[in-house]
């Protein structure tokens, strides 16, 4: 049977994340599927982005290496569990993406600055202090202790290397008795399960133990220790946000990700991310990706106003005040961050004359209002002097 529909259904993606490219694949999917029956709908999908390289890859940088080669480093790290993230590893192994264990190795540290009466000199920097280094494999390789610090100074330590070793001991103890805690209680059970509005601080206090042989032995203060300077520090990493906004994170999601994670190894894509965002993209006509983008507006069709002109200028050429425009759009999918797509949704809702129309478009934009962005900063540390020899060669 033929398909009933003479033209294809014009589909605007905006953005070239992995929910820009996971929708460019399943359209495409669904296009073959179209063609194989005979019968429709089929997609004319056009890709809108920003940046130079499609979204995924675009941040990634290339690292030359030995015999000329050049290795791809994904910027930000993307690594996954295949427990939480099931969908993600379903997907990949429907497109073809080879990926393998990484067992990260991490260390926890804190800087300090000398007070003003402390400093003398003016080369006076912070001082970092290492805890204990992770030596990855899901915490069944263990911690070591740091060999020195930021500080020169801390190679001269006045306390015996006996008593330095006994310290790293009495803390590496607490360090597995809290952790074991933290596996026991993230374990889903009726009686211990928290609300799913409380809070991790509010957790850590109703979970610090509190009976009087815990505060003898020092198990309570031992316990927020451990959820402040291991645990926040490393959701901060996982979630790139700031330790405030960890602390009021839902403690249903910390607990859930530590559970589903228990002796699971990390994975990467064994060949980059670019590798994904090329099988994600090789089903669209080249000459439907639009990169080096910016949407200015989204408007009715002049022809059609039930279809939609997608607006933009080309930030790699120079453009005429009013920019390009290709129209026809049946669906118009916005794959960006809520602040992003404000602005986009706005210039549509102002151009429709009928507020019945526009008032779905302005209750989607007050939903999206409601989402808060905040600015981080990532600093790769150059300080080897904290690293292990046989890792850092």
């Amino acid at each position: 049977m033929k398909s009933s529909i003479t033209s294809p259904v014009k589909v605007a993606i905006i953005g070239s994340g992995l929910a820009g490219l996971s929708a460019v694949y399943y359209l495409s999917k669904e296009k073959q599927k179209g063609l194989q029956r005979g019968e429709g709908p089929l997609f004319e999908v056009h890709l809108f982005e920003k940046a130079a390289a499609l979204g995924m890859d675009s941040s990634s940088i290339s690292v030359p290496v030995k015999d000329g080669k050049v290795v791809r480093v994904d910027v930000p790290m993307r690594s996954f569990q295949e427990a939480y993230y099931f969908n993600l590893v379903q997907l990949y192994r429907e497109i073809g993406v080879v990926f393998r264990p990484a067992h990260f190795t991490y260390s926890f540290s804190t800087i300090r600055t000398p007070t003003r009466a402390e400093s003398t000199k003016t080369t006076e920097r912070p001082q970092l202090t290492t805890k204990l280094l992770y030596n990855g494999r899901s915490g069944l390789k263990g911690v070591s202790r740091p060999i020195a610090s930021s500080n020169p100074r801390c190679a001269h330590n006045t306390l015996p290397l006996l008593a330095q070793f006994a310290t790293f001991v009495i803390s590496t103890f607490f360090l597995l008795l809290n952790y074991l805690r933290l596996l026991f209680l993230s374990i889903p059970h009726r009686l211990w399960v928290p609300s799913q509005t409380e809070r991790l601080d509010e957790w850590m206090r109703r979970t610090t133990p509190k009976t009087w042989i815990s505060r003898q032995l020092g198990l309570d203060d031992s316990w927020r220790r451990f959820i402040g300077e291991v645990v926040v520090p490393l959701f901060s990493c996982v979630c790139t946000a700031t330790i405030e906004d960890v602390w009021t994170m839902p403690v249903e999601e910390v607990l859930d990700y530590i559970y589903l994670g228990i002796f699971t190894p990390n994975y990467v894509a064994l060949q980059g991310v670019q590798d994904v965002v090329a099988r994600l993209a090789a089903p669209l006509d080249p000459h439907h990706i639009h990169l080096s983008s910016t949407i200015t507006s989204i408007t009715p069709d002049p022809s059609n106003p039930t279809k939609a002109s997608v607006h933009f200028t080309r930030s790699s050429e120079a453009i005429p005040a009013n920019g390009e425009a290709i129209h026809g759009f049946a669906h118009v999918i916005i794959a960006t961050q809520a602040n992003q797509a404000i602005p986009i949704l706005t210039t549509y809702a102002e151009s429709i004359t009928s507020e019945p129309s526009a008032r779905p478009i302005r209750n989607l934009i007050r939903c999206l209002s409601n989402f808060e962005y905040r600015k981080n900063v990532v600093v790769r540390n150059p300080l080897r002097m904290i690293i292990r020899p046989e890792l850092s060669s």
